[in-house]
C-alpha cells in the first residue's frame, strides 16, 4: 500500500484558523485531514462538518472518539451525518479514551477490550445498513436502525486507536485501519504494525489491506529550516515536560533508545526554566526520532524512515501557530509529491 501524506487540524488554532488550515492542506494536495477530540476540549463532529462544508476533495477523519462518551448508536448517527455532508469523504476513529478523564465523568472502564469489540460490531452493523441491530452488554441496543437509511451510498471506514498487544490485535481483527499516537517511538510503531496485522490474519482478513496511520509532528520550512527546527525542539520539550510523572507516557517514550529517563528530566527542566534547547538538551538524533523537521529534503528523508516501519499514512501534526501553517502545508505538499501520493486538485 502506497504511503499517503495527511495532516492533523491543529488543536491550538481558533475555529476560523482551523478551517483555513484545512483548506490550505487541501490546496497542498494532501490525502486527508484528521480532527482530534479530547474530553473537555472541542467536539470533533461539529468541526468535521464545517470542514466538509468548506472543502470539496480532501478526506476527513476523526481520530478518535470514545464509545463511553457517546453510545455507538449515537456515533453512527453523527458519522452518517458527516458522511452525507462530505459526499463520502469521512472516516471515524474509535478508542476507549484516557481512563482518568473518563473516570472524572463517572465512566467506570473495566473491560476496554470487550467493550471496544462490542462497539465496533454495533457501529459496523448500523453504518452498513444491515437492518435493525441489537446488542446486550456495555452498549445495549434493541432493534436500533439509522433513519433515514442512507448507508448504502457510502462506506464509512472505521479506525481503531490502540497501543497494548491485545488491543492492537483487536484493531487488526475489526477495524479498517490502526491509529498510532503522536510521539509513539519507532520501535513501538514497528511492533504495533506487526501485532495489528497478525490480528487481521488471525481473523481471516488480509493483513496487507490494513491501513496504518501514525500521527507525527512536523516543523519544516524551505526558507527558514533552523527556525523550523527550533519550533520542533520546543514542541518536543513542551510535551516531554507535560508528561514527566505520567508513568504510561514515560514508558512509551522510553521505548526509544534515544530517550532515557535522564533525557526526559533534562528536557523538562530546560523547558521549565526557559533554557536554550541546544544539542546538549535535544540532539539531532533525538529530535529525528519523534519529529519531521528541517528543510524539504530532511523532511522527506525522515518520512521515508517512518514509512519503512509499515505505516501507510502519516498524519503530520503542525508545530507552531497559524502563521506557520502555510510553511507546514508547503512541506507536506512536497512530501506528497515525492512519495507519489499527491491528490489532484
Amino acid at each position: 500500500m502506497a504511503l499517503r501524506i495527511s495532516a492533523v487540524v491543529p488543536a491550538q488554532l481558533s475555529m476560523s484558523e482551523s478551517l483555513e488550515a484545512a483548506k490550505t492542506f487541501e490546496g497542498a494536495g494532501l490525502h486527508r485531514v484528521w480532527i482530534t477530540e479530547n474530553l473537555f476540549t472541542r467536539g470533533a463532529f461539529a468541526l468535521a462538518g464545517a470542514v466538509a462544508a468548506q472543502t470539496s476533495r480532501i478526506r476527513i477523519g476523526i481520530g478518535t472518539v470514545s464509545p463511553y462518551l457517546r453510545h455507538p448508536a449515537i456515533l453512527a448517527m453523527e458519522a452518517l451525518t458527516v458522511q452525507e455532508l462530505s459526499g463520502g469523504r469521512f472516516g471515524l476513529g474509535l478508542g476507549p479514551g484516557a481512563l482518568a478523564r473518563l473516570a472524572s465523568v463517572g465512566q467506570d472502564v473495566r473491560s476496554p477490550l470487550g467493550d471496544t469489540r462490542e462497539a465496533f460490531a454495533l457501529l459496523r452493523s448500523l453504518l452498513d445498513g444491515q437492518g435493525p441491530s441489537s446488542a446486550e452488554g456495555r452498549f445495549t441496543a434493541r432493534g436500533v436502525a439509522l433513519e433515514p437509511p442512507d448507508t448504502a451510498r457510502h462506506v464509512t471506514p472505521l479506525y481503531a486507536a490502540a497501543s497494548g498487544p491485545k488491543m492492537l490485535r483487536l484493531a487488526g481483527a475489526v477495524a479498517d485501519g490502526l491509529l498510532l499516537s503522536l510521539l509513539a517511538p519507532r520501535p513501538l510503531i514497528a511492533e504495533a504494525v506487526e501485532a495489528a496485522r497478525a490480528g487481521a490474519a488471525e481473523a481471516g482478513r488480509d493483513p496487507d489491506a490494513l491501513e496504518v496511520i501514525a500521527y507525527v509532528p512536523v516543523s519544516g520550512s524551505r526558507s527558514e529550516p533552523e527556525a523550523a527546527r527550533a519550533r520542533a525542539c520546543d514542541f518536543l520539550a513542551e510535551n516531554v515536560a507535560r508528561f514527566v510523572g505520567n508513568s504510561t507516557i514515560e514508558a512509551m517514550l522510553q521505548r526509544s533508545d534515544k530517550m532515557s529517563a535522564d533525557d526526559m528530566h533534562r528536557i523538562a527542566e530546560a523547558k521549565r526554566n526557559g533554557e536554550p534547547l541546544g544539542e546538549d538538551v535535544i540532539n539531532d538524533d533525538l529530535l529525528r526520532e519523534f519529529v519531521v523537521a528541517g528543510d524539504p529534503e530532511e523532511c522527506a528523508a525522515a518520512v521515508a524512515e517512518w514509512a519503512a516501519l509499515g505505516i501507510t499514512e502519516i498524519a503530520l501534526a503542525h508545530c507552531g501557530g497559524a502563521a506557520e501553517v502555510p510553511a507546514s502545508a508547503e512541506i507536506a505538499g512536497h512530501l506528497a509529491r515525492v512519495t507519489g501520493s499527491e491528490e489532484p486538485a
